[in-house]
């Protein structure tokens, strides 16, 4: 495939990630539409739906070694009527001569580039930071009050009560609430949502009555910094008139940050950077458990 053709696939997919309407907005590659004089290739379309109307934007995408200039943008401006769509984008690798910005600004073409990682002619050099603020539960400890009915009481008694496991309420529980988590450790109890009286079963298979649960999640809060340009995912795109940058990247390349990037405890402790890509993460431990016996 030549490389001109995989700068087009690269936009058709970034803007297929732009777009947030997917029911109302649909992108396509290489695309032919009819013109006054014959037919107009159109790297990347994107129709979508204003009201009851339908509103086309052609994008043409140049993998230049050197800026585009401004022939380039009469050559779009003329497709664009031709094709009488409403909007035109042109999106460069390299970027873009003042001419071609002046006449982009007076055509209302919009103007962008374009970068991916994956690629070593499309890498971009800026510095782009992530900021992981990771949540987690490292462990829990249920409390409750019993008095004994058999000499014998297991650990695993206390798994579940009333026949529901414990770590199920907690992963609900923890998945449904937002909890503060003010320090670097923080302790949060919460009452578990499981319908009264309250008990469970002892080794010979009878049940015992227990009161007073609560269960106190033992949560810690960390920190880690990295670069976008680490993750060979990451798509990179810059609206010139609107000073704008967006990145993409597959969540699934952050699933090893813990080894890749540099974990911080303190909020301060961590490199001075501009508007860095800000990303929660909460994750639920395996239990450890401590029971309180009257």
């Amino acid at each position: 495939m030549k490389q001109g053709i995989k700068f087009e696939h690269l936009a058709t997919e970034v803007f297929i990630m732009l777009c947030k309407d997917k029911e109302y907005e649909k992108v396509e590659h290489n695309v032919i539409l009819d013109g006054p004089d014959g037919p107009r290739q159109i790297d990347v379309l994107i129709c979508g739906k204003v009201g009851p109307f339908e509103a086309k934007t052609i994008i043409e995408c140049k993998d230049y070694n050197r800026n585009v200039n401004v022939t380039a943008l009469d050559a779009l401006y003329s497709k664009l009527l031709d094709v009488s769509a409403q909007k035109a984008v042109m999106v460069a690798r390299k970027g873009f001569t003042n001419g071609a910005k002046k006449k982009a600004r007076r055509l209302g073409i919009s103007l962008c580039t374009l970068h991916s990682m994956e690629h070593e002619k499309w890498k971009f050099d800026i510095e782009i930071p992530i900021l992981i603020t990771e949540f987690a539960c490292e462990k829990i400890s249920p409390s409750m009050i019993f008095t004994a009915v058999t000499e014998k009481v297991n650990f695993q008694d206390f798994l579940s009560v009333s026949d529901i496991p414990l770590w199920r309420e907690v992963a609900e529980y923890w998945n449904n609430n937002e909890i503060e988590c003010p320090t670097a450790e923080t302790k949060h109890v919460f009452i578990p949502n499981i319908e009264k009286p309250h008990w469970v079963y002892v080794p010979d298979g009878r049940k015992m009555e227990i009161s007073d649960l609560t269960i106190t999640m033992h949560l810690t809060r960390t920190y880690y910094f990295g670069y976008a340009n680490d993750l060979k995912s990451s798509r990179y795109i810059e609206f010139i008139e609107k000073n704008e940058r967006k990145v993409f990247f597959n969540p699934n390349d952050l699933s090893n940050y813990r080894e890749k990037m540099t974990k911080y405890r303190n909020l301060e402790d961590i490199p001075k950077v501009v508007d860095p890509l800000n990303i929660k993460i909460k994750l639920l431990m395996q239990p450890d458990m401590k029971i309180k016996n009257a």
